[in-house]
């Protein structure tokens, strides 16, 4: 819907409700260009973005355990399988 400034001036109250109740936008007009805009507010989400990611993760084996032994860190077997250069402190 779009308006001129004159007709939100009178029709300030009940314009509002409509944004309101229908959630329909109203751009107020000056000489013929747009100045203002009303729009309907938007609730903020009730759910955290995070929950989103619910049931999104599986876990493969105990987290508490570590990956790789002490003895196939040092062999640098876990470089061979992924065809990396195993690096050695000196």
């Amino acid at each position: 819907m779009t308006i001129t400034v004159n007709e939100f001036q009178s029709l300030s109250a009940s314009l509002l409700e409509r944004v309101r109740s229908l959630r329909e936008e109203v751009s107020i007009m000056d000489s013929g260009k747009v100045v203002a805009r009303l729009v309907p507010e938007i609730a903020p989400s009730k759910t955290k973005p995070w929950h989103a990611l619910r049931g999104s993760v599986v876990v493969h084996g105990d987290l508490t355990e570590p990956l790789m032994t002490s003895q196939q860190v040092d062999s640098g077997l876990e470089c061979e399988a992924a065809n990396l250069k195993p690096v050695h402190a000196d």
